[in-house]
């Protein structure tokens, strides 16, 4: 009888067998790994799509918030400048002083400080007013004495911490400089004077009184 050994072709068909298992499993890594690679690629670049959004939607809200902060800023100096000439009309209104040497004195005066009375005669003025506090009249005194082109020989002749009371009827330039102290708050209550000179300011200062 002949016998025929079958075991290497039973080994032959198991690595053959064995092979084309793990073809196919490379096969699928290599599928899921091409598959994930662009499902990778496709979501960065939405993601880098929406950061790119979020980049151009901040820089438009700080410039919106720059804008606006502009805005404000200039609401707030407007209205400083309309208290000013509050201040001044009133004084026109009374007569007290030459209109153009009142219209420097508004636009230069801080806005700390405000003025209850002006009065002008022959040159020699003599002007009353009050401070939020001490280095607003110095600021006003230093702009008198050092930068004013109109006002020479300027004098203190008084400045007195004066309680809430005395302050009477103020402008509306004196509760604005006051609205962050509070209405119970003391303040810098002073009296000055010296020479305006106005004599190149036109009619007004021909005669040497104000009109």
């Amino acid at each position: 009888m002949i016998r025929i050994n079958l075991l290497p072709v039973k080994r032959s068909k198991k690595r053959d067998a064995a092979t084309r298992e793990l073809a196919i499993g490379g096969g699928v890594v290599g599928v899921v790994v091409v598959i994930l690679y662009v499902w990778y690629a496709v979501m960065d670049a939405k993601l880098s799509a929406v950061q790119e959004m979020i980049d151009k939607s901040t820089a438009e809200i700080q410039r919106i918030e720059q804008d606006i902060v502009k805005v404000d800023e200039f609401k707030k100096k407007k209205r400083e400048l309309e208290q000013k000439l509050e201040v001044i009309d009133d004084l026109k209104a009374k007569k007290t002083g030459p209109v153009k040497l009142l219209d420097e004195l508004a636009v230069n005066l801080p806005k700390r400080v405000w003025l209850t009375s002006f009065e002008e005669k022959g040159g020699s003025m003599i002007m009353e007013g009050g401070a939020a506090d001490n280095d607003g009249l110095s600021e006003f005194l230093s702009y008198l004495t050092k930068k004013s082109k109109f006002f020479s020989n300027v004098t203190l002749i008084f400045s007195e911490t004066a309680a809430p009371a005395e302050r009477g009827p103020a402008p509306a330039a004196a509760k604005d400089a006051l609205a962050n102290a509070g209405p119970a708050m003391p303040f810098v209550k002073f009296k000055l004077n010296g020479s305006a000179q106005y004599g190149t300011l036109g009619p007004t200062g021909a005669s040497g009184k104000g009109k």
